[in-house]
């Protein structure tokens, strides 16, 4: 009877040891390693929230410089709107396909009016006028681009800015040194803008300084349908086409009395004393 009884403690002393350990077991796998795995994943995105916090006030920085900037440069724009030619656009990317429809049909016919006739005598007209008023002769061509060819192709360049002459003109003037500068210092006081590229070449002597140089005229885009960087420029520089109104050459001398301009039949226009 009492090796019975030490037997059965000894059973149930060995059938406890071993609920134990797989207590123990399964506890340690259904509990401490999900909860250590969900503490590491919780350090590892602590960690990772830190390094982004860490750069928030540069950041915060960052964007109040940033916007600062594009405060200023909208600023910018607005003057040289205001300064400057442009050719104004209205809805044209409206919601309302009929808004943007009727807002295209008018921004092509203001584009075709601007490119076929208008952009080029104004341009010819502020080179003869600077040339007159600095007392230089010019000589150079004025080509037009070709305007969009349908209300659909109609887009504003993503910087807001044209070139309707495809790009830089080829220039000649001739004066004295003197005449010669004041003409660059002129220049940057047209209606249009204009951009004095760096290969600027003198020869000769004074009186007859002769310089060389290319001038980029431009067209600046404005209205509600101009938003900037996110145009696109596929129409904003169309190929050259000949035959239109702003394609011709321009000649002018001054005298230090008095000048006056006439164009002629063939398109050049020139000015004598």
């Amino acid at each position: 009877m009492e090796k019975t009884i030490k037997r059965n403690i000894y059973i149930v002393l060995g059938l406890t040891v071993v609920l134990l350990i797989a207590m123990v077991a399964a506890w340690g796998t259904m509990l401490v390693k999900p909860q250590a795995a969900a503490i590491a994943k919780a350090q590892t995105d602590y960690q990772a929230s830190k390094t982004v916090a860490d750069r928030l006030p540069a950041a915060i920085a960052a964007k109040t410089k940033a916007e600062d900037r594009g405060a200023y440069l909208r600023g910018q724009m607005a003057f040289f709107r205001q300064r400057y030619r442009s050719l104004y656009f209205g809805a044209i990317a409206d919601a309302n396909p009929e808004v943007q429809k009727a807002a295209r049909i008018v921004a092509w016919r203001r584009w075709q009016n601007e490119y076929f006739n208008d952009y080029g005598i104004a341009l010819r007209q502020e080179l003869l006028n600077v040339a007159n008023s600095t007392g230089v002769t010019i000589n150079t061509a004025v080509k037009v681009t070709a305007p969009p060819r349908a209300p659909e192709e109609v887009a504003v360049p993503a910087y807001g800015l044209f070139k309707p002459t495809g790009g830089a003109l080829k220039l000649t003037i001739s004066g004295t040194l003197s005449d010669v500068m004041q003409f660059f210092n002129r220049i940057n006081q047209s209606s249009i803008l204009m951009l004095v590229d760096r290969d600027v070449r003198l020869e000769g002597y004074s009186p007859e300084i002769r310089a060389t140089f290319s001038v980029t005229p431009y067209l600046l885009a404005s209205g509600p349908g101009v938003t900037l960087g996110t145009g696109t420029a596929g129409t904003g520089a169309p190929a050259p086409a000949a035959g239109f109104g702003g394609e011709s050459s321009s000649s002018s001398s001054s005298s230090s009395s008095s000048s006056s301009s006439q164009p002629t039949s063939s398109g050049e226009t020139s000015s004598a004393p």
